[in-house]
């Protein structure tokens, strides 16, 4: 019901110009003083309302809004007016009073800004740091606002040289009062896109307004939000996915901004900083750093199309990333290319003479298979195919189509009512029915065990969601490397504790164009693992890789991965070069 033209208390209400989390937002007139003023108005029709429980909740929670606004006092955050009830037409009406912004939210600024580029990082600093001093202020009086976003951000024009406005946070409709408040039942609000785990959970504490935050400000520097997707599948990645690095989507910033951005959204809200106001500090610290540094020229890019398959239940992965982004990757493959050419070149020099070389450096720490394994087939006459991937290293030493297990290598064969690893039908299928469990198939001969590789292996998904190899696992396969690719155009990169999802870590995830999507699409898997640099392939197309020191050498395997939905995996045609 339009309530246009009628009279509250002194105000009296023109027209509807928002609706917040707890009601509709009038531009009103305050006759008294003769300034216009902004209403937010909560009213209990019948229509709305299933029942006289929720129209008193929802008067509960407005007056809580209204005590919340009425105990901060700081420069950037909207005060409170005036608070009241009034009967117009037979309807109660509860209202409170607020300045009227008139140059709108934070959002849509931001909106009207897009066509110049990203902001410069003394404006994002600018933004974060009044933010985060009026989070501050409210949590320093125990208030949790749990809808940190550019739109409940209003603006204010100043007169300062820089001509950037002021933020004004507003709609604390879903503030949480901590110590009042912590016999209350746990009802989960807020915005799913800036929405920290815990908050999911009903469990919302002042380290969830600092995610929220540093989902606004990753925001601000690369253009998009972390996460990205329905509700269920940006829940999905709240809890499971660590975010892209800034950097990969902004080339100015620096790996110093990744880690205090990622930090500020891990998934737990003991590994953040210790307030909010420290992670303010936090990255302008790291801006002024990255600005120092004559960091490239921004770059903005959008990742693929996101499409998640979900689980039925959702646990928590830890939060901090102990690798780092391999950035000298490039550039060390670029100088050994150019020492081969030089090798190249010094051998026709002297006239086509044949040397043999002994490369000092890192080796596989396993035996050959080709040549130390007498009881393994050996490779034969495919010894001599090269190495697809760059560098380009190592030779052929096990080579293994998967139709049967008549090579040696000891290749799991089992099946439970759960899963499964055996061959069948010209192919190795690993299943797995159960969530949130994964099957890996290992191969169990004791010469199958390498350190520096490539691992290669064709994949067909003909049931349910994703599949991939394991690498580098111990002797107990608890700890491991799990490549994942899935149907969806999904792919990650895991780490392995104890053989389980729920200590697992993710150490770089995302969506790949080079993934052939849909089920019994064939997709060609591959690894290759030299030293601390893990470099990942789907279809010979390079997938962003990481550094890593955890695991040097370990076992192989192929695994059957789910997400909700019983899963079935065919593998075959395996090669190894190491």
């Amino acid at each position: 019901m339009s309530f246009d033209g009628k009279q509250v208390g002194r105000y009296q209400l023109l027209q509807v110009i928002g609706r917040g989390s707890m009601g509709e937002v009038y531009l009103a007139r305050d006759t008294q003083l003769n300034r216009q003023v902004a209403i937010k108005i909560a009213h209990a029709e019948a229509n709305i309302y299933s029942s006289p429980l929720a129209v008193r909740e929802a008067t509960r929670l407005f007056l809580r809004e209204a005590k919340a606004i009425a105990q901060l006092d700081h420069p950037n955050i909207l005060p409170l007016f005036d608070y009241g009830e009034e009967k117009v037409n037979g309807d109660t009406l509860t209202y409170m009073v607020m300045p009227y912004r008139q140059e709108g939210s934070f959002s849509d600024w931001l909106h009207q800004r897009r066509n110049f580029g990203l902001l410069s990082w003394q404006e994002v600093v600018h933004f974060v740091r009044q933010a985060a001093g009026a989070l501050q202020h409210a949590h320093n009086r125990q208030i949790t606002h749990q809808d940190v976003k550019p739109s409940n951000f209003l603006i204010r024009s100043t007169e300062n040289p820089s001509g950037l406005p002021d933020l004004l946070l507003a709609d604390f409709g879903i503030a949480k009062f901590i110590m009042a408040t912590m016999g209350e039942s746990q009802t989960i609000r807020g915005t799913p896109a800036y929405m920290a785990p815990e908050q999911w959970s009903g469990n919302p504490v002042p380290a969830s307004d600092q995610y929220a935050l540093a989902v606004m400000a990753y925001e601000l520097l690369t253009g998009q939000i972390p996460f990205r997707g329905n509700p269920q599948q940006v829940m999905y990645q709240h809890f499971q996915v660590v975010p892209q690095p800034p950097s990969r989507l902004n080339a100015a910033l620096s790996l110093r901004v990744d880690e205090v951005l990622l930090r500020a959204l891990s998934k737990r809200p003991e590994n953040r900083f210790a307030s909010v106001a420290e992670f303010a500090a936090a990255l302008s610290s790291a801006l002024d750093e990255a600005e120092r540094s004559d960091a490239p020229t921004l770059v903005r890019s959008l990742p693929p199309p996101t499409s998640l398959s979900l689980p039925h239940t959702l646990t928590p992965l830890p939060p901090r990333m102990s690798n780092t982004v391999s950035t000298t990757r490039r550039s060390r493959l670029s100088v050994m290319k150019i020492l081969l050419l030089l090798l190249v070149v010094f051998v026709i020099a002297l006239g086509g003479s044949v040397f043999y070389f002994t490369f000092i450096g890192k080796t596989n720490a396993g035996p050959s298979l080709a040549t130390n394994n007498q009881n393994i087939t050996p490779v034969g006459k495919s010894a001599g195919l090269t190495n697809p991937y760059a560098p380009h290293l190592g030779k052929l030493v096990l080579q293994d189509p998967l139709v049967d297990n008549t090579r040696g290598y000891d290749w799991n064969e089992l099946m439970t009512s759960t899963y499964a690893c055996k061959f069948e039908a010209g192919g190795y299928h690993v299943i797995q029915t159960q969530y949130p469990f994964f099957t890996d198939c290992f191969a169990e001969h004791v010469g199958v065990h390498f350190s520096n590789f490539t691992f290669q292996v064709q994949m067909k998904i003909i049931q349910g969601d994703c599949g991939g190899i394991v690498f580098r696992a111990d002797s107990t396969e608890k700890q491991f490397y799990f490549f994942r690719v899935c149907q969806n155009k999904f792919y990650d990169l895991r780490r392995f504790v104890d053989n389980t999802n729920r200590t697992a870590q993710t150490l770089t995830s995302g969506f790949n164009s080079a993934i052939v999507t849909g089920i019994n699409a064939t997709n060609l898997v591959a690894v290759v693992a030299q030293g601390s640099e893990l470099d990942l392939y789907v279809n010979q197309q390079d997938v962003p890789g990481i550094t890593d020191t955890a695991y040097s050498d370990g076992k192989i395997a192929v695994a059957a991965s789910q997400n909700g939905n019983p899963t079935e995996v065919v593998f075959s045609n395996i090669m190894i070069w190491a």
